[in-house]
């Protein structure tokens, strides 16, 4: 029988293991520690009190004796534990997509002023002493241990590590992570697909690229429970029904159109549909409000993060329209304005930020729309219960009435969708795949899913649904 150290070990350290948030994987091998992702737990509703919990536990890990950390992308549920990995004492490297490198301080940044508005919070509620995760300092720390590796090429990490980033068309820069372990004579293959992303073109990523044979893969499952589809006839739907929205509202009545987005990559990709919509009219008069500050520092730098179409972002960001709003103040008086205004606004499932203001001021008419891409979170989120019509929502710990029309986008999500991830995964060759990011119920179907097709292709390769907590060894 093989010692335990002549093999890979992969414990579930993360809450991915079991949720959709919080990836971290802590992989052991010939006397090396390695941390793949790590990532904060969120929730879609307001359990700030379960997130400190969560986000503050006891990882047990050796954090200080790391050997090194590999990142899949920025998304702060896969990178926003890294400065505490330095507030723990680690000072590796941390190797990261190749272009992602301004992005962190961005990310991190904002993450931290996140931390120091929910610690008010929790004190406040619950009368507990509340500290952020880590500092300024533990950021400005971990910004000088990034390494941007390169996409498409095998990097040796150490002698018996190799890694290689492959596009996951997820975000920006998103990769799959595969690593080649060389344990003695043998050479053994760990792949995690991170986020991936749907076969729907998108400006300004390049196109997901399958990743060849692995012995265990760390198989992403967001939309494994959802019956939505995502094909490229949905985009042209979505871009007909966008501007149908905006002449009814804005052309031939004066009233708002919000769009409530992510900062990062959500909030470009709709101000691209806009602008490759309106762009060219020159009778088209309407603003294009953008009420967003992390979005907007995400903008700044976007020209230098993005894979393709450099071209037509300068024209985008060019667009004489688009007005952007910087403090709370201009916010609200925006939002006073009886006037026909086309507003993206951003925040994490609707739950905080500009855009909890917006839905106050907009959810009571009737006539104004409230337009939703992509992932809306659990019944608990704002998101969900304006998305399923609930005639009442609790936003900020204030009942708002929900008269507004809502729209929902099917072809911004940046996660593929259920048939595709099918289709993947069956394309793809493992021996073993374990489905994480995803609830235990949609992983659950899920399986069952894929089993069947495995079987029906005389494919012996074995699924599992891990969850946190377990280890593996292989």
């Amino acid at each position: 029988m093989a010692k335990s150290k002549e093999k890979v070990k992969i414990e579930f350290v993360g809450k991915s293991g079991d949720g959709v948030t919080g990836s971290m994987y802590y992989i052991t091998y010939n006397d090396k520690q390695i941390l793949l992702d790590a990532g904060l737990y969120q929730t879609s509703g307001d359990d700030i009190l379960k997130q400190y919990k969560v986000n503050h536990r006891n990882y047990k890990i050796p954090f200080a004796d790391l050997d090194a950390v590999i990142i899949s992308h920025f998304h702060i549920d896969h990178c926003g534990v890294v400065p505490y990995l330095f507030a723990r004492g680690y000072r590796g490297n941390v190797y990261i997509p190749k272009g992602d490198k301004l992005l962190a301080r961005i990310m991190w940044e904002d993450s931290l002023k996140i931390f120091e508005s929910d610690c008010v919070k929790l004190e406040k509620r619950y009368d507990m002493n509340a500290t952020p995760l880590y500092t300024q300092e533990d950021i400005e720390i971990a910004l000088e241990h990034l390494v941007e590796l390169p996409f498409g090429e095998d990097i040796v990490l150490f002698d018996d590590l190799t890694l290689h980033y492959y596009h996951a068309s997820h975000i920006v820069n998103a990769a799959q992570v595969r690593l080649s372990f060389k344990i003695g004579e043998t050479t053994k293959v760990l792949g995690f697909t991170g986020d991936i992303g749907s076969d729907i073109d998108k400006e300004y990523l390049l196109p997901y690229e399958p990743m060849p044979y692995c012995d265990i893969l760390l198989a992403e499952c967001t939309y494994g429970g959802s019956h939505k589809t995502h094909k490229q006839k949905d985009r042209l739907k979505d871009i007909e029904k966008i501007k149908c929205v905006v002449d009814q509202c804005c052309q031939h009545d004066t009233q708002k159109v919000v769009f409530g987005s992510f900062s990062l990559n959500r909030l470009q990709d709709i101000l691209t549909t806009l602008y490759k919509i309106y762009g060219e009219d020159e009778t088209f008069a309407t603003p294009i409000i953008i009420d967003a500050p992390l979005g907007r520092k995400i903008t700044d730098i976007w020209d230098k993060l993005i894979e393709r179409d450099n071209n037509l972002w300068k024209k985008v960001i060019s667009w004489k329209n688009i007005v952007w709003v910087d403090t709370y103040e201009e916010s609200q008086q925006w939002q006073k304005l009886q006037t026909s205004q086309v507003v993206i606004t951003t925040s994490n499932f609707l739950k905080a930020g500009r855009v909890v203001s917006w839905l106050k001021s907009v959810l009571p008419n009737e006539n104004a729309r409230i337009c939703l891409c992509g992932y809306a979170g659990d019944e608990n989120s704002v998101a969900y219960q304006i998305q399923h019509c609930k005639k009442w929502v609790t936003i900020d710990g204030e009942r708002v009435r929900s008269r507004a029309n809502v729209m929902q986008l099917t072809s911004f999500s940046s996660h593929a969708c259920r048939s595709e991830l099918l289709d993947r995964y069956i394309a793809m060759s493992y021996n073993k795949i374990y489905l994480v990011h995803g609830e235990k119920s949609g992983k659950e179907e899920f399986a069952k899913l894929l089993r069947d097709s495995l079987s029906k292709a005389d494919r012996s390769a074995k699924v599992h649904i891990p969850v946190m907590g377990d280890n593996i060894s292989f």
